[in-house]
């Protein structure tokens, strides 16, 4: 039965790669279909735009949500997570061969006062997998009864319209493998962050290194300004 599974390394870090195999199976003719992947992520994950232009020959892909580069997540409401629709690439598959989609993600610094030992645990759900197959293939039949049916109206409103500008398709999902015990499981990962306790140090760190690069600064151009005085006086001599 065709399936998808979903794996991320390393699992600690800012930089994790989510890697999700799709398992194809006896499903007929997959390369007359679209293949979807749906990310839905939470506020202290991100991806970056810029990034993924870069893996044109593998899919191409929609954006909502913030994806604001820059900002730390206590800048973030919990809710102001993204999401990615990415449309994979997969005219060349053979028969039966399975596909890897790999998606680089970011971690956003997180509130050191909401740290547990250093660490934020973050879940991450599973992408879903949707495939969009023509109404009018002779292969319907059998991809009904490989694959439970996709409303696309269950999904965010720009996904959904997305998704169902395209004409004359029937949907189905790909899910995670079959002996999970839920539909979409959570990955998991662990996100280094600072701790309140070590706060004091690094304020006190911080002020020491400004001053002691603004003192050597000043003694360097004192240097210079007496140097160059020097020669001014020798020139006019």
């Amino acid at each position: 039965m065709p399936h998808l599974n979903s794996s991320i390394h390393p699992l600690e870090g800012f930089h994790p790669t989510l890697t999700t195999t799709i398992h194809f199976g006896d499903l007929p003719q997959p390369s007359e279909c679209s293949l979807h992947l749906y990310y839905d992520l939470p506020s202290l994950v991100f991806f970056d735009p810029y990034e993924l232009a870069n893996y044109d020959d593998f899919f191409t892909f929609q954006k909502w949500g913030n994806s604001n580069l820059e900002l730390p997540v206590t800048a973030l409401d919990s809710t102001d997570g993204s999401q990615l629709l990415l449309n994979v690439k997969f005219d060349k598959l053979r028969l039966r061969e399975n596909l890897d989609v790999k998606l680089p993600l970011h971690m956003r610094y997180g509130d050191p006062a909401q740290a547990k030992d250093g660490y934020h645990l973050v879940g991450l759900e599973e992408p879903r997998g949707i495939l969009a197959c023509p109404l009018d293939s002779k292969h319907t039949t059998r991809r009904k009864g490989l694959l439970p049916a996709s409303d696309p109206r269950t999904y965010r409103t720009e996904v959904a319209s997305t998704l169902l500008s395209q004409s004359q398709k029937t949907f189905f999902d790909i899910a995670p493998l079959p002996n999970s015990n839920q539909q979409h499981h959570e990955l998991t990962l662990r996100v280094p962050v600072g701790t309140t306790s070590d706060l004091l140090f690094v304020e006190l760190g911080t002020t020491i290194t400004i001053l002691s690069c603004f003192f050597y600064l000043l003694h360097v151009s004192w240097g210079v300004t007496k140097k160059l005085a020097v020669v001014k006086r020798l020139k006019g001599e």
